[in-house]
């Protein structure tokens, strides 16, 4: 997103883009929020747009999730229309195959402790490491994440560290 705000006027996140574009990129995302379910998970780096990707589910491409680290964030939601996009992605499955879900910014979408009791309520109980504070979305600072990149989720350390791929 080249075009948007926080590259423009929050140098950390202009800088976490250039790293990654040019190199060396970030080997570690912090996580700035609680840990709803403690634990350590691996998998490449899925998702995004919580809305789209319930927009997705039963189409012919939906979310792919298994075995992943499951990155959700939304912007302009109000909590009962992230609550139903949390339930229509338990209903096809796709959350309960993710190895693990991080969140990150949800923007604009309600009180805060609203939206945090409907997240806790949609995901404490997949039983895999759930934690909130990735620093993406579409807040003003934006990490660059690399999706598809092969990740660990680490709560008690609080962050995500990116593996480096092996020369092929």
């Amino acid at each position: 997103m080249p075009a948007c705000r926080p590259l423009h006027e929050d140098a950390t996140t202009a800088g976490h883009l250039h790293a990654a574009l040019f190199g060396p990129p970030p080997r570690s995302l912090p996580l700035n929020g609680p840990v709803l379910v403690a634990g350590q998970a691996t998998g490449p780096l899925a998702g995004g747009n919580l809305t789209m990707l319930a927009a997705s589910a039963g189409t012919p491409t939906p979310p792919r999730t298994e075995g992943r680290v499951l990155l959700l964030e939304d912007v302009g939601e109000d909590p009962y229309r992230l609550d139903r996009a949390l339930t229509q992605l338990r209903r096809t499955g796709a959350l309960y195959r993710a190895a693990a879900v991080v969140l990150g910014d949800f923007t604009d979408c309600g009180p805060p402790d609203q939206v945090a009791a409907v997240l806790r309520d949609r995901l404490a109980d997949l039983g895999v490491p759930v934690a909130a504070g990735l620093l993406a979305g579409h807040g003003p600072r934006q990490l660059t994440v690399p999706l598809g990149a092969e990740a660990v989720l680490d709560t008690a350390l609080h962050r995500i560290t990116l593996q480096e791929r092996s020369p092929q």
